[in-house]
């Protein structure tokens, strides 16, 4: 893959909690027992900030979630940068109807799938994509490219805020459910790329 290699959440911090990984070494099984559990109430993830990375208007995020319960006109952040202004934001939920995903900015919403693109209390394969410039979102369930009923225009800005998991920042839009092996790329990955990191995990 061309262009910037990802920035591994669970690399930039050596504490414990970013050394847990949910594939074996080869990449091949899922180990859903070294997962981040987070409770909807006061859990999130920090990483130091990597003043090297920086994401634009192309950009990739991807996690394996666990949400804990079904969710309606509501959000739960998988990845967020603090509220920054014009940053993505990957959460699950939306404006409205039922356990879709969307990605956010503080001014309004960028992306959302249709309902029931996430089903609670199962491990899904969750990707967000931008290819640049213009409504080029896409977003991906366990490989597969889900519809999306909002596809916006907008300008995304990096922000040297502290990059989060779990929660919009560090009082909001906090997950309810598991995470893992989160990933920012400053690439777009292609639809071969996402099926193949889904295959990997032998699900």
């Amino acid at each position: 893959m061309g262009g910037k290699q990802p920035m591994r959440i669970d690399q930039i911090n050596r504490s414990p909690v970013y050394q847990r990984r949910a594939f074996d070494r080869a990449g091949r099984s899922r180990r859903s027992d070294l997962a981040r559990e987070f409770d909807g109430v006061d859990d999130v993830v920090q990483a130091n900030t990597e003043s090297t990375f920086a994401v634009g208007n192309t950009i990739s995020v991807e996690a394996w979630i666990k949400p804990a319960v079904s969710i309606g006109a509501a959000r739960q952040t998988i990845y967020g940068r603090n509220n920054s202004s014009d940053h993505p934001m990957f959460q699950f939920g939306g404006f409205a109807g039922t356990n879709r995903l969307c990605v956010v900015i503080p001014s309004g919403i960028m992306a959302e799938t249709a309902d029931n693109a996430v089903t609670p209390g199962e491990w899904q394969h969750v990707v967000y994509t931008r290819s640049g410039p213009g409504a080029t979102h896409r977003i991906y369930v366990n490989g597969v490219e889900r519809p999306l009923v909002t596809n916006a225009t907008t300008t995304y800005v990096d922000s040297p805020s502290a990059k989060l998991i779990g929660g919009r920042n560090t009082t909001t839009a906090r997950f309810q459910g598991a995470i893992d092996e989160v990933a920012v790329y400053a690439t777009a990955l292609t639809s071969q790329q996402i099926s193949q990191h889904y295959a990997a995990s032998g699900r």
